[in-house]
């Protein structure tokens, strides 16, 4: 598990963020669509919170990754004394 970061801190992702910013754009071009078209907003409002939803499980799902040290390389983590 990473240190330092919690469950809620996908909200603090700058592609999260975007993604949002998104959303309320779409919303607010949406609202003036004519009765005709609901079923294109309704597909536009439905993918963003669905691109919304999808970042904040892959943050979470990497969030429950273990960690392992790495094995390859023992000495990749350890300061060198080169001159």
């Amino acid at each position: 598990m990473y240190v330092g970061v919690g469950r809620g801190d996908y909200r603090k992702l700058r592609a999260w963020k975007k993604s949002h910013a998104l959303a309320i754009s779409v919303y607010q071009a949406t609202e003036g669509f004519p009765a005709t078209e609901t079923d294109l907003e309704s597909r536009l409002t439905e993918r963003t919170m669905e691109l919304r939803a999808m970042l904040a499980s892959l943050h979470r799902r990497l969030l429950s990754r273990p960690t392992y040290p790495d094995t390859r390389n023992p000495r990749a983590r350890q300061p060198t004394t080169d001159s």
